[in-house]
């Protein structure tokens, strides 16, 4: 509401007109920091309050160009960053606008990554996993240990029930007192 009266508030040369429009600039200013691409220069607008009522001035454009950011060299986007701070008339410096922010992300996202030997990629993939999963793998192991140690008993078993009865068809009754050395002597 008091934004809206001060943009309302008729413009004068008095000095209260133009204190209150100076209080309308830096709100706007704080509160809209915009982005915008225009011919490969990545702009942040900052409208001022006070020159667009009065029309003594055009917009304040301050820019960076596209290719500090996109080319993925970090060295000269910071500079860029830097001389943009630092080429400041008032006291907008203290803020960090939203293009910043972004720009950062696009440095991060758009780095080339390193090129990996694939053994040693997944050696990494499996290391992570390992760590990430090992309690996991861990309470899975301790519910399914009755399970797994039943199994073996039961094909256990079976192998011995199908050896004896393979033995049964081969030999008659399953007496095996040929291969027995203390009955043949």
């Amino acid at each position: 509401n008091s934004f809206c009266t001060l943009l309302a508030a008729p413009i004068t040369k008095s000095s209260t007109a133009r204190t209150m429009l100076g209080t309308a600039r830096r709100t706007k200013v704080r509160h809209h920091a915009l982005l915008s691409k225009y011919r490969g220069q990545v702009t942040r607008d900052q409208t001022s309050t006070t020159r667009y009522a009065v029309g003594a001035e055009a917009q304040d454009k301050r820019t960076i160009l596209a290719d500090a950011i996109h080319k993925g060299d970090a060295a000269e986007f910071y500079l860029e960053k830097r001389w943009f701070y630092r080429n400041t008339k008032r006291g907008v410096a203290q803020l960090v606008p939203t293009w910043d922010r972004v720009a950062q992300a696009l440095i991060m996202i758009s780095r080339p990554a390193p090129r990996v030997v694939p053994e040693a990629a997944f050696r990494l993939f499996a290391v992570f996993m390992k760590m990430m999963l090992l309690n996991r793998i861990a309470d899975m192991a301790a519910a399914m240990a009755p399970l797994w140690m039943a199994a073996n008993a039961q094909n256990v078993i079976e192998s011995g029930i199908r050896k004896r009865d393979e033995e049964k068809e081969a030999g008659g009754n399953g007496d095996n007192s040929a291969g027995d050395p203390a009955k043949t002597s």
